[in-house]
Order: C-alpha cells, then sequence, then structure tokens
C-alpha cells in the first residue's frame, strides 16, 4: 500500500464497487487510466487501477470524483456496501423506465384527445349531412370507439413536477385492445 493503514470498509467496497461499475461499463482498467490522466491526474496508469481494485492503494476524495465518473457512476454507490450499491443502480433503472413510460402515456393521452376530438367532428359534421344511415356501420364503430374510456382522465404540465406527466385516475386500456372486436360490439 502507498500508505501504512489498512484500507477501512468503505475503501474496500470502493474498491470492489469501482471494479463492478467499470466492467458493467464495458471499459478497461486501461481506458480509465486514459480518462483520469484527462481528468488531471497525468500519473494515473493501468497498474494504478489494478492495485486499487485489488485493494491495494488508498484513493484520495478528489480521484475517487473523478474515477466516479470515468466508469460513469456515482460516487455515492462507490462507497456503499457492494450490494446496495447493485440495488441502487437497478432502483434508479427502474424509476427511469417508469418516468419513461410516464411520459410516452403523456403523449399518448395528448394524441388520443386529438384523435378523439377529430373523429368527434367527423362523426357530427358526417350525421349533419346526413350520411348516418348509408356509413351506418361505420358510424357505429367509431361511436363505440369514441365511447371507450381515455387512456388518462387528464394530462397535466406539473402532476409529479416535470411536463407532460399523466396526473388523475388514468384507465388501464391498452392501444392493441381497441380492435375491431371491442369496437364492433
Amino acid at each position: 500500500m502507498d500508505e501504512d493503514t489498512e484500507l477501512d470498509p468503505t475503501d474496500r467496497w470502493f474498491a470492489a464497487n469501482l471494479k463492478a461499475a467499470r466492467e458493467q461499463a464495458g471499459v478497461s482498467q486501461e481506458q480509465v487510466a486514459r480518462r483520469m490522466r484527462e481528468h488531471g491526474f497525468p500519473g494515473f496508469r493501468q497498474q494504478t487501477m489494478g492495485r486499487i481494485e485489488a485493494g491495494e492503494r488508498a484513493v484520495r476524495v478528489g480521484e475517487a470524483l473523478a474515477l466516479a465518473r470515468a466508469v460513469e457512476s456515482l460516487i455515492e454507490d462507490l462507497t456503499r456496501p457492494p450490494g446496495l450499491a447493485r440495488d441502487a443502480l437497478v432502483l434508479r433503472g427502474a424509476t427511469g423506465h417508469l418516468l419513461e413510460l410516464r411520459d410516452e402515456a403523456a403523449k399518448a393521452a395528448r394524441l388520443e384527445a386529438g384523435a378523439r376530438a377529430r373523429l368527434g367532428a367527423l362523426v357530427a359534421r358526417l350525421r349533419g349531412e346526413g350520411k348516418a344511415e348509408a356509413l351506418a356501420g361505420e358510424i357505429g364503430r367509431a361511436e363505440r370507439a369514441l365511447a371507450l374510456p381515455p387512456l388518462a382522465a387528464t394530462v397535466s404540465d406539473d402532476a409529479d413536477g416535470g411536463p407532460g406527466a399523466v396526473a388523475g385516475p388514468s384507465q388501464n386500456v391498452q392501444l392493441s385492445e381497441v380492435t375491431s372486436d371491442t369496437v364492433s360490439m
């Protein structure tokens, strides 16, 4: 070791998590060392990475922050017990996925609202032009589609602090469920 002190548990966690994060990011020790040199640590080499990951070399705070960036991780994850670091990563991924889905649902709800309005106006126009009887099948199907519950009751710009979030009670109706069977009842 560079110093006469043993690594404490957080240093050991850092070493194990650094290696796991590096491997997960798909980068070699040499690539991380190169990134470290680019971040202002000119003496950083592949061997330095090997010693850190083996728990043979302690890491200074500035190095720890740069290493976290170099392996595309958070410093918090690198200093947690290894199981918690993995759980935190999975939790962030699942949260991000849910938020992406909410954004997509909000967009779908806005698109659906526009499509409903256009379809409703078209049905009203065709009825007004006296074409309802000639188009009875199509108008009936359109009206059954309009009677389906909307994807979301309301769309808000700030339901959870972010633009485009779906607010209010949402209906669990998938677009794939709107088939000729469901609209031709």
